[in-house]
């Protein structure tokens, strides 16, 4: 399933889409991958969907951040202090791909990102009031 110009049907924006995020905020990251994978828009791959017993971590992700079309990075208080955020984004920035990193953030008011980030757009996404509690 793709958009439609003049007739033409096209692929969605992104195939592959390296997820950066803090463990904490994993709901997150579900909540926004079950609308994504409903729609067929996009292959969101993260640490947990990825990895397989094993694996070099660092290794893998990085051999994730760099195949992957896009990367979204899932901004907050829990993703500012993580260490392994902070690898994660610098290596998505080393790309040098306009476009590339998508950081988005529902924590109100957003968490002012650093100094390298601070040139990208943060776009906020509308996350449920209970946050990952679920019923």
């Amino acid at each position: 399933m793709g958009a439609s110009i003049a007739g033409r049907t096209l692929g969605p924006a992104f195939q592959r889409v390296f997820v950066s995020y803090a463990r904490s905020e994993l709901w997150v990251v579900e909540l926004v991958n079950s609308v994504i994978e409903s729609l067929q828009l996009a292959d969101l791959r993260w640490d947990l969907k990825v990895l397989a017993s094993g694996d070099n971590w660092e290794d893998r992700m990085k051999d994730e951040i760099f195949a992957a079309d896009s990367f979204q990075l899932f901004w907050s208080i829990a993703a500012k202090r993580s260490r392994e955020v902070r690898k994660e984004w610098m290596l998505a920035l080393q790309r040098r791909r306009d476009g590339f990193v998508r950081p988005v953030y529902w924590e109100e008011p957003l968490v002012p990102p650093p100094r390298e980030l601070k040139h990208l757009h943060f776009a906020r996404i509308l996350v449920p009031p209970s946050g990952g509690a679920t019923g």
